[in-house]
């Protein structure tokens, strides 16, 4: 196991933050049930059952150092084990996995587990298989490789193409190091299937991300106009159609937060002052809000159709409008989009598009921003979710040690540096609750038994979210470390993400990534340094990262 020194001192504020740390994957996949990404139709959850069998009229092939292996039949059966969402993608548990009518003799050993990202991207992790030709005899085992895609429809399907690793077998070289893979997958369940993002927003009322300062919800009304001195400019081929007067009125009927996105119904949308042109709303739609990076987002408008007439010229326009959502005291809305003709008494002349420019001003609510929404933590004192057993408090006292046996591991450029002995304590200052996440303070963090000296600067704070089964993520932040070995001088910082896994004594693990922000010895102390180490909570005992 590789540990760390500075690491250690992130880590053991970590530790004290929360009690426990894991590493946190920046994709995020889910299987949606709709052909919407992000995901808003629904995603198939943990023990949903998933099977694929060979496409109709296609082989399995794997070619080897002594040539081509091909199966008539394979069926793949698994269960989904990790549903994905936030920071995390989809696992698949193989259950099951054949293979049969073969010009060799093949076995799978060991079935082995999926990884699906939000690219749909495949990787396959233990799955080992045998293959005997005459007297070949080969072994091959995946580990973290990549064997292929998956391609989401109403019935979905995995094209596999890539290197499997030789891992053994009897016939030693002749085997070659790897087999090249081929085979085609029909999958039948579940139906239908799509790989998609899982991203969530809310309107929020302050400027803060995730947000934790109030959200607009379910009913609110959301109003705005064109923008003063602007106007709304539709070109179509037989002309342009400018209007000096627009406003928009809906209502939010999901008002979002974890794994959903704003979405509403428009209930009123009006052109005007459009000289002797005339612009008519014959379908208003509904509207989704995604994609929340600080404070602004996308606004969508689904399911419109708009009538154009413009000298003797009669068109109907619809289809999908995408703005750009600006978050602020007075928020704002602004396109282009290209609307698709649909109709109309003039035919050919309406052409079979027209783009759409215009510029709101949200007047309703303010202010307004999209944001992710404040995931909600507290220490529970069982494993519950939501929190139903009892919560730690302000005041609760965190303390963790190193794990038995193992050593707090620093690797800068400049060598290696191993502590035996380390210890965190801290305080909780918000036991989180609805709309807030537990944060606290690290009052304590030491190293000792080390190979060089490592030494706590500053102890930063800590903040606990992302609860799921007990577990969650503890953020540490402030925290600056000094190093020195063998008159190399070094000091590390930054903010570092650990998973938290909750249970009768909770633990914490990384690996992570510090910074060099300072030190005497400069280019020796690299720009940064890895750091790993295992710590085991000893109060309070039992603790679990639930929802309230």
């Amino acid at each position: 196991m590789r540990r760390l020194g500075v690491v250690g001192v992130v880590l053991v504020i970590a530790l004290i933050a929360l009690g426990l740390a894991g590493g946190t994957t920046a994709s995020a996949s889910v299987l949606c049930k709709t052909a919407t990404n992000p995901c808003t139709g629904g995603t198939y959850a943990k023990g949903t059952s998933v099977e694929a069998s060979l496409k109709s009229g296609t082989k399995f092939a794997l070619t080897t150092g002594f040539g081509e292996i091909r199966c008539s039949q394979s069926a793949i059966k698994g269960e989904v084990s990790n549903a994905g969402g936030e920071s995390t993608n989809v696992s698949i548990a193989l259950t099951s996995f054949s293979l049969g009518e073969c010009n060799c003799g093949a076995k799978v050993l060991t079935n082995g587990t999926w990884s699906v990202e939000s690219s749909g991207k495949v990787v396959s992790s233990g799955t080992e298989t045998t293959f005997e030709c005459l007297e070949t005899h080969c072994i091959f085992q995946t580990k973290n490789t990549s064997i292929g895609t998956l391609k989401g429809g109403e019935m979905a399907s995995v094209t596999m193409e890539g290197t499997l690793p030789r891992t053994g077998g009897r016939s030693g070289t002749t085997c070659g190091s790897s087999g090249t893979l081929k085979a085609e997958y029909t999958v039948t369940a579940p139906e239908p299937l799509y790989v998609a993002e899982q991203t969530s927003t809310v309107l929020c009322k302050t400027s803060s991300n995730p947000c934790p300062g109030g959200t607009y919800g379910k009913g609110t009304t959301i109003e705005a106009s064109l923008k003063s001195g602007t106007k709304s400019v539709l070109d179509p081929p037989f002309g342009t159609i400018e209007c000096s007067e627009s406003s928009i009125k809906g209502e939010v009927t999901n008002p979002g937060g974890e794994g959903a996105l704003v979405s509403g119904s428009v209930s009123s949308w009006s052109f005007g002052k459009c000289g002797s042109d005339i612009v008519s709303v014959l379908k208003s739609g509904t509207f989704t809000i995604g994609s929340a990076k600080e404070g602004d987002g996308t606004l969508k408008l689904e399911g419109f159709e708009i009538t154009a007439e413009h000298v003797g010229t009669h068109c109907i326009y619809s289809g999908t409008a995408t703005f750009s959502l600006k978050g602020g005291e007075m928020a704002s809305l602004s396109n282009p989009s290209a609307l698709q003709r649909t109709g109309g008494r003039s035919g050919p002349f309406c052409g079979s598009s027209a783009t759409w420019t215009a510029e709101y001003t949200v007047t309703a609510p303010e202010p307004l921003w999209v944001e992710e929404p404040s995931i909600s933590t507290v220490l529970c004192k069982a494993a519950t979710n939501p929190c139903t057993g009892g919560t730690y408090g302000k005041g609760t006292t965190i303390e963790a040690s190193l794990k038995s046996g193992t050593k707090s591991v620093l690797d800068p450029p400049f060598g290696t540096i191993e502590c035996s002995e380390s210890s965190i304590k801290g305080e909780v200052t918000n036991p989180g609750g609805e709309g807030s996440i537990v944060s606290g303070t690290t009052s304590s963090l030491t190293f000792k038994s080390c190979n060089g000296t490592v030494s706590v600067l500053k102890a930063g704070a800590f903040s606990i979210k992302t609860p799921k089964e007990g577990n969650g993520t503890l953020t540490l932040e402030g925290l600056e470390t000094t190093v020195e070995f063998v008159g190399i001088h070094c000091i590390y910082s930054g903010t570092s993400s650990f998973t938290l896994k909750g249970g009768e004594m909770a633990w914490i693990q990384s690996p992570a990534t510090l910074s060099r922000t300072g030190g005497r010895s400069e280019g020796f102390c690299g720009a940064s340094a890895t750091w790993t180490a295992e710590y085991t909570i000893t109060a309070p005992e039992p603790l679990f990262v639930e929802g309230p």
